[in-house]
């Protein structure tokens, strides 16, 4: 499910605009750069969850982390346009989570939260950059129980979306593409063609209620 979020936040990334850059990207700064409600987000928040991310996304039972040069990829630069679209994701988990707490919804249990934090203090033990964000335990613990919450409850909206493709919408879609597929016959790509359509009209659905919890969370970058 972490992949289909990731596709709707490369489309959307939120429509805001840039937020302020470091004069110094790989410093550890503390600039507020976004707002949710009443959380504001700083530059750090964004760099540690950047960091988490990179770390989950690391396959369980490999001892000792990963290499130095891959895990030089963990740093976010401030100035990037990684830094945008990372701070978008962080604003989107938010939201999410902020609406999934008040519809008792995507709730993590205890254990989960657990083994993702030991598998994240795994991969980043003994790294420099990591001691230097000075995460503590009730810090990373928050952070990752929004992750998962907000994870669970984008999935909760996509099994409930009832996105459904009509036999039309496929022979529609493959008549207007006739370039495309050849002489393939439409039995033959029928099954990829309405996963196609049914992913393009999730990712339609799921930004039109994006765009409400903008709205509803006042979200906003902060900053000239």
């Amino acid at each position: 499910m972490s992949k289909v979020l990731s596709l709707v936040l490369l489309m959307l990334t939120l429509g805001l605009a840039k937020a302020n850059a470091s004069s110094n990207p790989t410093q550890v700064v503390s600039q507020a750069v976004g707002q949710a409600d009443t959380h504001v987000v700083t530059s750090r928040e964004v760099q540690i969850s950047w960091i988490l991310d990179k770390a989950m996304q690391v396959p369980a039972g490999k001892k000792g982390g990963v290499s130095t040069p891959n895990r030089s990829t963990w740093i976010l630069k401030t100035d990037g346009v990684e830094f945008q679209r990372h701070l978008s994701q962080v604003l989107l988990e938010l939201v999410v989570s902020m609406e999934a707490e008040n519809f008792s919804i995507g709730q993590v249990p205890a254990d989960e939260v657990q083994n993702a934090m030991a598998h994240v203090k795994e991969m980043v033990t003994g790294w420099a950059p990591w001691k230097d964000l000075e995460v503590s335990s009730g810090e990373l613990e928050q952070m990752m129980t929004r992750k998962l919450k907000a994870r669970n409850f984008l999935k909760f909206k996509t099994d409930t979306s009832g996105v459904r493709v009509t036999e039309h919408d496929i022979k529609n879609y493959y008549e207007k593409n006739r370039l495309k597929f050849g002489n393939t016959p439409l039995v033959q790509v029928k099954p990829q063609i309405k996963d196609f359509l049914s992913q393009e009209l999730l990712q339609e659905r799921l930004k039109d209620w994006f765009e409400i919890l903008k709205r509803k969370y006042r979200v906003k970058l902060l900053g000239t």
